[in-house]
């Protein structure tokens, strides 16, 4: 290996601690129950232990439901705890400090590329390279938009480290042999962070292309036949582009056969796609900065200085808008949250678009690049222009944004920093040398005085979707258990808040939240009374937590017959949370369970019984010959639901489903019981067609 080698594989070590190191130095001084393992990061843990534990993707054992956006933090939880059982506070440590190191790691092998690029001296690489690294390092970290969402346990944490490889590694394209191979493996990776990223890489792939067709050919085939100079073009193409391309196809076509669906029932909760509209508002941005980042790649530099200049202000006007837009529909601690990050963001997208105007009149600029950096920032902005509101909040856009300026502007600073440091005996040369090395030293200032203020003016403050009262929930479940069940039983329980509740697999979720539970989200879009109605008759969990605004969407659940069937178990708990006017009960964090049944009794016996198909099928015709309501045999069908994992682990899971062909609603009995791919969309309108008569 030689000593440059050797200094860009320790330059990168070095990197990878110094980032580790700066984000645990900020993070250990803020609790962590502000910012580790939010609960909309431990659903995607849960899906994830449900595929290792029961071989679907759930939140239930026997479940199958996409109610998570990121198939790339799905496959890293699902192989972590593949080889140890972790817990979701541990898992969600792993994958942060593996992607912090990653993405030291790329940012150095970022810098040391545009700084060689730039024509910086050998000896000055080395010095400019780690002055960017660490500078850019401290910037994100000192920041709480940033670093808190990017710790938080989402997916952001391996998108960042994504972010800055594709840019770190996009050079590999012009060499020759197998080396497209690497960048095309980052945009892959990049493309399955979130189900929707796929949808934004118009413009990198537009790059991937122009990069592979023009790269030189290899040594040995420049002066081969051109027949073979064509057939190393097409391998180069190859591999460029079939790694990605066969990545991002792969998973989805992998997520369409499991579910039936391709996209996530986060996404039909939220309405998103469901209009012609948004799909024309995609493919225009998307063509749009595709042919600006073209541009900004082209060869002239009149392109580069009114197009930069054009995109620029066009930026600066995108995020002011965003930073005012809607605002009377946020709520108090959303425009807390506004305020300096968004004209932030714009500051420094409209200084990095003066300073590659400057440097362009100075010295070179680095174009493809520049390029890049502008189709990645592609990216966090379609997340809101796409997405909607949604994606209003700053951590969900800026965490991924800021870093892609910071970066923007590191570039422009190696380019001043070359053009002030070159000494090509010119005396002439000697005021624009000092003017870029001015230059440089000011944003360095300003770069290292917005690193500063963030410590002042960016907070850290309680990130979102902290779920503090889970516990409440599962004491309930285990006590139902322990008193109405057996050891072996998993209570049904109903409440909106989806992740660590359902992350032990000790219960069965119905999710009131509607994420995780694609029936009740059929349902309720066919109409909300409908879903109360089937929550009641059907779905009759043994515990049921309402809280807040979810108190009064729900509100239709609560009649004489619900208030009789169910009495509140924790009246001392509700002091202190939150209370909404007019909702049921004030919105009050209340438990709620079920008084015992019959069908708990027979649950029990299931466990118990050597022969419990004969027990289901004994069950079943009891039910079936007792009356004429259609739901009649439910009971039985939730009490063998409870005993899923003991059925199966016996091996009479499939025969007791069998003995459902006696039920007076055999059909959709089946489809909640195997919940095979698309069986939520069939189980509605059996539902429907029971409970409204078509």
């Amino acid at each position: 290996m030689s000593s440059t080698m050797r200094r860009r594989f320790l330059g990168a070590g070095l990197a990878s601690l110094i980032a580790l190191g700066l984000a645990w130095s900020g993070l250990s001084t803020v609790a962590s129950d502000w910012w580790l393992a939010r609960d909309d990061a431990v659903i995607t843990f849960s899906h994830a232990r449900n595929l290792i534990e029961f071989g679907t993707v759930g939140v239930s054992p026997g479940d199958r439901v996409e109610g998570f956006s990121s198939p790339l933090q799905f496959l890293l939880s699902a192989g972590l705890l593949a080889v140890h059982d972790f817990g979701f506070d541990s898992l969600s440590l792993v994958i942060l400090a593996v992607s912090l190191a990653i993405t030291g790691a790329m940012t150095f092998v970022f810098y040391d590329g545009v700084s060689r690029r730039a024509g910086l001296g050998a000896r000055a690489v080395p010095l400019v390279t780690a002055l960017a690294t660490v500078v850019f390092l401290a910037g994100i970290t000192s920041h709480w938009t940033v670093i808190g969402w990017v710790a938080s346990g989402m997916e952001n944490a391996p998108a960042l480290a994504l972010l800055v490889a594709v840019a770190a590694t996009y050079p590999l394209l012009r060499r020759g042999g197998i080396w497209p191979v690497v960048p095309s493996l980052a945009l892959g990776l990049l493309a399955i962070t979130r189900v929707e990223f796929a949808a934004f890489l118009a413009p990198l792939l537009v790059l991937f292309v122009l990069e592979l067709r023009e790269s030189a050919p290899d040594a040995h085939t420049r002066t081969a036949p051109t027949v073979t100079r064509v057939q190393a073009r097409r391998v180069r193409m190859v591999a460029g582009l079939a790694p990605a391309l066969g990545l991002i196809a792969t998973v989805h076509v992998a997520r369409r056969l499991h579910f039936g669906a391709w996209l996530p029932n986060t996404a039909v909760v939220q309405d998103r796609f469901d209009g012609p509209w948004q799909l024309l508002l995609l493919v225009s941005l998307s063509g749009t900065m595709t042919a600006a980042v073209v541009l900004v790649r082209g060869r002239t530099g009149s392109n580069l200085r009114w197009i930069v200049i054009g995109l620029g202000a066009l930026s600066i006007i995108g995020y002011s808008w965003m930073s005012t837009h809607d605002l009377t529909a946020m709520s108090t601690r959303q425009l807390l949250d506004v305020p300096g990050d968004f004209p932030g963001l714009a500051l420094a997208l409209g200084l990095g678009v003066v300073l590659t105007w400057l440097q362009g009149r100075i010295g070179r600029v680095d174009r493809s690049t520049l390029a890049v950096l502008w189709a990645l920032l592609f990216i966090p902005v379609a997340q809101f222009l796409v997405m909607g509101r949604a994606r209003m909040e700053p951590f969900r856009v800026l965490s991924l944004a800021l870093p892609i300026a910071l970066l923007w502007l590191g570039v422009c600073v190696v380019g001043l920093s070359a053009v002030a440091l070159a000494r090509d005996g010119d005396r002439s040369n000697d005021s624009r040398r000092a003017l870029a090395g001015g230059l440089a030293g000011a944003v360095w200032l300003v770069v290292l005085g917005a690193g500063l203020s963030g410590l002042v003016l960016d907070r850290p403050r309680d990130l979102p979707w902290n779920i503090a009262g889970y516990t409440t929930i599962e004491q309930a479940a285990a006590r139902f258990r322990d008193a109405n069940l057996s050891s072996t039983s998993l209570p049904i329980v109903a409440n909106p808040d989806l992740g660590k509740l359902s992350f032990q697999k000790e219960v069965l979720m119905v999710d009131l939240g509607l994420l995780g539970d694609p029936l009740l989200t059929d349902l309720w879009k066919k109409d909300p009374n409908l879903a109360i109605e089937y929550v009641v008759r059907i779905a009759r969990p043994d515990v049921l937590e309402l809280h807040g605004g979810w108190s009064c969407s729900y509100r239709g659940l609560f009649s004489a017959e619900f208030l009789d069937a169910y009495r509140p178990t924790n009246d001392r708990w509700t002091r202190g949370t939150e209370l909404n006017r007019g909702c049921p009960f004030g919105g009050r964090y209340i438990v709620w369970e079920l008084n015992a049944t019959e069908e708990h009794v027979l649950t029990r016996r299931i466990s118990e019984d050597p022969d419990p198909v004969t027990l289901i099928t004994r069950s079943l015709s009891g039910c079936a010959a007792s009356g004429a309501d259609p739901l009649r045999c439910q009971p039985v069908r939730r009490a063998v639901q409870r005993s899923i994992v003991d059925l199966q682990r016996r091996g009479r899971w499939d025969a007791a489903i069998d003995a459902f062909r006696a039920s007076p609603t055999a059909s959709l009995d089946e489809e909640l019981l195997r919940r095979q791919p698309g069986w939520s969309s069939r189980a509605a309108r059996e539902i429907s067609s029971i409970l409204r008569g078509g």
